[in-house]
């Protein structure tokens, strides 16, 4: 209790009017730009983030599971079978819930390295690459050696590049 009195002890109207601006500029300006570098890093340069957007940033389980909610709110999504269940916490739209690997043409989930297997299989890149859209946990992809985080990133760049959402700029040069 004492530490979150001591945290806001400061605080002013002004910051409590300009914080999630604030947030989101320093979102944008800093953390965004790290991100792309340290994705970049760790893939061993075979991601090139430059062009691509960011829209939201959270913990895995509960921005994975509102998008998730969201989505199956109207329509069916597709969790890769026997992969990490995050996915479908609090989800109330069970029924449009799929553990299922055929996922045309759905919104296909999967973490990597799959909690299955341990890996990136091509029936999971396959899977990804069958759906109108990917949500990815790449959570645990940082854990991986740098020999597996390339190959899983060798892997996906092309599903990144046909299903990720770039800049309005580079969406037309694509």
């Amino acid at each position: 209790m004492d530490a979150y009195r001591a945290a806001v002890a400061g605080l002013t109207a002004s910051d409590l009017s300009t914080h999630y601006t604030a947030g989101l500029g320093w979102f944008h300006a800093e953390f965004v730009p790290c991100l792309k570098e340290t994705l970049h890093d760790l893939s061993g340069g075979v991601w090139d983030l430059t062009d691509f957007d960011a829209y939201a940033a959270g913990s895995d389980v509960d921005f994975m599971a509102h998008l998730v909610e969201a989505v199956a709110s109207r329509e069916e999504v597709c969790l890769y079978p026997g992969d990490w269940f995050g996915f479908l916490v609090g989800s109330t739209h069970r029924e449009n819930i799929r553990w299922n690997a055929d996922s045309r043409g759905k919104l296909a989930c999967l973490c990597v390295p799959s909690v299955r297997n341990g890996h990136l299989t091509a029936e999971m890149t396959e899977f990804l690459g069958d759906a109108s859209a990917c949500l990815l946990n790449l959570n645990l992809f940082p854990t991986l050696v740098a020999s597996e985080r390339r190959s899983v990133a060798e892997s996906l760049s092309g599903v990144f590049a046909s299903r990720c959402c770039r800049s309005a700029s580079a969406a037309g040069s694509a």
